[in-house]
């Protein structure tokens, strides 16, 4: 030690060699460091060193500024006033320093810093706060006026209850901390946890004649259980009622969405729900049936109204998809700028107004399933082109994204237009006509199955009893063949609307030829440009209810007769007459 620091001895005690004073500063746990008169560092520690992580050598013969910047040390040696429990950080440690001057025979000779790392303590501390606010946290939650808590420890008694389980058991807590569980509630199963390890999650008991439910789980620490937890989830089983009904009404709710969401994203309509038994509508209906479970794309063609959408219904219905969306698209009623976003699709911000998040196109919503495409016919030509990249690569892109995204799609695809004609005048690809026809299904109008008709007819007067509560029984021969002879260039979606009209309409509770006076002014009116006779009109009806007899008795004449109500030796004459065998 430099003599500057050294001190006289008083009298009368042991003296110390300076060996044995350095041997002392290099053995204490605190950091010692001292400056001479002029701030050069003149002691350095070990414990200097492994506090500061400074080396003494780069210390010792330096000034203090060089070797710690604003210790303090200097300004105690100017002022010559002590600095006593000053915390300072020094890189990543904490210390506690005091700081006073060196004085030798009353002159002023230096100064001395002892200072303490207390980053630790300052953490443990730090720790020691944190626990007293999880204390008091858990203490808030505890006190807990809607639930009742209780905690045991490993032998079942009580070392944690609130007030709201004291009211309920109607005891003082003096009296239950450190009592055994079973004494404060004897319908407690806390003892059945500690027994087997297991929580019981719901469950109902009885205290002081007063309904509960309960829960109750174990406590491990380390894999070990040392203890148990219950509380009451209500303390008045009536609560537990009002939360049931409300469950059963949220269930309710959620069942009608499902099925709202299955009716709008679902096929409506099968196989059997196509009325026909011509060979023609019989051949489409097996072909459909052979074409459903394959992946293909399907084109119907077809004029309006000649039921399209329901062989587009059957095959999905019938498909390996069925259980998945179906997915109606009309191309020919969205706005041409709208049709790409409603396609493909949207990401978010790609418009203004556009939903945060984006938004999936139709084709997103069909993943797994099957896509119709209605009046694909009147698609503009620009989003024809993103559909047959669609088509080859089985990938779409949102409006306004940057990944394409892979769907796994059926796609049925339908038109009144003629496509061949279209591509003849540029008006559809004829790269994406090929793409769509692979299978093409050509539904025929109704006046080439005209066969069908009274079929439909039946089938179509029992749809709108339903849906106009009415109770038409059915139509008589002379209107079906009334019916039979005119046109219908709106096919099928034209007689349900003449039916409806007619069923509105009429006083009875049989259709007659009146009660469609449209179709027999425009018969007549046909028949005059023709040149067809009122005689010849009637044989042609005649006949052709005999023939509708003759099939329905299963060519029994005796009983064709009956059904036309007339003697069997009339009916031969006019089987005769009209050339029927």
């Amino acid at each position: 030690m430099p003599k500057s620091l050294e001190v006289e001895p008083v009298s009368g005690s042991p003296q110390f060699t300076q060996e044995q004073i350095e041997a002392i500063i290099k053995s204490i746990y605190n950091g010692v460091i001292a400056i001479n008169q002029k701030g050069v560092v003149t002691i350095f520690n070990p414990t200097a060193e492994r506090i500061l992580g400074i080396a003494a050598r780069d210390a010792l013969g330096r000034h203090i500024e060089e070797v710690i910047p604003d210790s303090g040390l200097y300004k105690v040696l100017q002022t010559g006033e002590a600095q006593l429990y000053q915390k300072q950080r020094v890189g990543d440690a904490l210390v506690v320093t005091n700081r006073a001057t060196v004085v030798q025979n009353g002159k002023l000779i230096g100064a001395i810093s002892v200072f303490e790392d207390i980053t630790q303590l300052e953490q443990m501390a730090d720790e020691l706060d944190h626990v007293k606010q999880l204390k008091a946290t858990l203490e808030d939650v505890i006190e807990n006026p809607y639930e009742g808590i209780i905690v045991v420890d490993k032998n079942g008694l009580v070392t944690m209850i609130n007030d709201t389980y004291l009211n309920i058991v109607g005891r003082k807590r003096e009296e239950v901390l450190g009592t055994h569980i079973s004494l404060i509630n004897e319908n407690c199963n806390l003892p059945q946890v500690l027994k087997t390890g297991e929580p019981t999650l719901v469950d109902y008991c009885s205290v002081r004649d007063q309904g509960l439910i309960t829960m109750r789980v174990p406590i491990t620490r380390d894999g070990e259980m040392i203890g148990a937890f219950g509380k009451t989830l209500f303390t008045d089983i009536n609560m537990a009622k009002v939360l049931s009904d409300k469950l059963n009404k949220l269930e309710k709710k959620l069942d009608f969405y499902r099925e709202e969401y299955g009716r709008i994203y679902s096929s409506a309509f099968g196989f059997e729900d196509i009325i026909g038994q011509s060979d023609m509508i019989n051949s489409l209906k097996n072909m459909a049936l052979r074409v459903a479970p394959s992946v293909s794309t399907v084109l119907i063609t077809g004029e309006s109204g000649t039921g399209k959408e329901l062989f587009a219904h059957a095959i999905h219905r019938t498909s390996d998809r069925r259980k998945e969306r179906f997915v109606k698209v009309n191309c020919a009623a969205i706005p041409d700028n709208l049709l790409e976003s409603e396609l493909f699709g949207y990401a978010e911000g790609a418009f203004t107004g556009a939903k945060k998040g984006g938004k999936p196109g139709k084709f997103e919503l069909a993943n797994r399933g099957t896509i119709f495409l209605d009046e694909i016919g009147d698609m503009p030509l620009a989003m024809q082109a993103k559909l047959l990249r669609v088509l080859q690569d089985r990938e779409i892109e949102r409006v306004g994204g940057i990944e394409p995204v892979y769907v796994d799609v059926r796609v049925i695809a339908a038109t009144n237009r003629n496509v061949e004609e279209l591509v003849e005048k540029g008006e559809f690809r004829e790269d994406l006509y090929y793409r769509l026809n692979i299978i093409e299904l050509n539904i025929p109008p109704l006046r080439e199955h005209m066969e069908d008709l009274a079929l439909l007819v039946e089938s179509l007067i029992a749809k709108l009893n339903i849906k106009l509560k009415k109770e038409i029984q059915g139509i008589d021969q002379e209107a079906v063949a009334l019916l039979q002879k005119y046109h219908w260039p709106g096919n099928i979606r034209e007689l349900e609307n003449m039916l409806e009209v007619a069923i509105n309409m009429t006083e009875g509770g049989i259709l007659e030829c009146d009660d469609f006076p449209y179709i027999m002014k425009k018969t007549k009116m046909d028949q005059a440009e023709s040149g067809v006779t009122l005689s010849n009109a009637k044989a042609s009806t005649e006949k052709q209810l005999i023939m509708d007899a003759l099939k329905q008795s299963g060519d029994d004449k005796k009983k064709a007769a009956a059904i036309l109500a007339i003697h069997p030796s009339a009916l031969y004459r006019k089987l005769k007459k009209y050339g029927i065998k």
